[in-house]
């Protein structure tokens, strides 16, 4: 739940990268709400052309979330090294659609890349993954320098690239291995 509320917060961050786990979570929460509204739509006589699926609440609900929805895909794309605009790739029929997952469920360009810092550098060791200027933590606490590492979450965090509950999280951490 926490990476579905991390989106709704970023809500018109355009910027920065998301993990898979960050967009994946939030499609499936996203998908799970629209129909259980869906289904209340349908109890409730308000489904559009009794369509289930397709009434008040769920269309309510979609319009609501799609500035994040459209914000956590951009992200997604940065995080895979390609642009926001790559989306528009779905308007090529099957292909455009196959190429467009498959974009969605590949893994993090390594390291930095023009769109920030990779968003899984933070407590996981990516020296077979160098590139100039990156700031990875390593797996040993003990060996890293601790206040350095915080320092670095906090501008993750202020960068809008870590969430406020995922910051604390990781703090706990480094501190309770101090």
């Amino acid at each position: 739940m926490d990476w579905y509320i991390g989106v709704l917060q970023k809500y018109t961050v355009f910027t920065g990268r998301a993990r898979r786990t960050e967009y994946w979570m939030f499609f499936l929460i996203n998908m799970i709400i629209t129909w259980g509204l869906g289904i209340i739509d349908s109890f409730l006589g308000t489904d559009v052309g009794g369509d289930p699926g397709y009434g008040l609440l769920s269309s309510l609900y979609s319009l609501g979330v799609l500035l994040p929805s459209i914000g956590v895909m951009i992200r997604r794309l940065h995080d895979a090294g390609k642009s926001g605009w790559f989306f528009w790739i779905n308007l090529i029929p099957i292909i455009g659609w196959i190429w467009f997952f498959v974009v969605l469920v590949t893994d993090s360009v390594p390291g930095d890349n023009q769109y920030g810092p990779n968003p899984k550098g933070i407590g996981s060791y990516q020296a077979d993954y160098p590139s100039p200027g990156n700031q990875y933590i390593g797996t040993n606490p003990a060996a890293d320098d601790i206040p350095g590492q915080i320092k670095k979450l906090s501008e993750l965090k202020d960068a809008k690239i870590l969430s406020e509950s995922e910051f604390e999280a990781k703090k706990r951490e480094l501190l309770s291995k101090m």
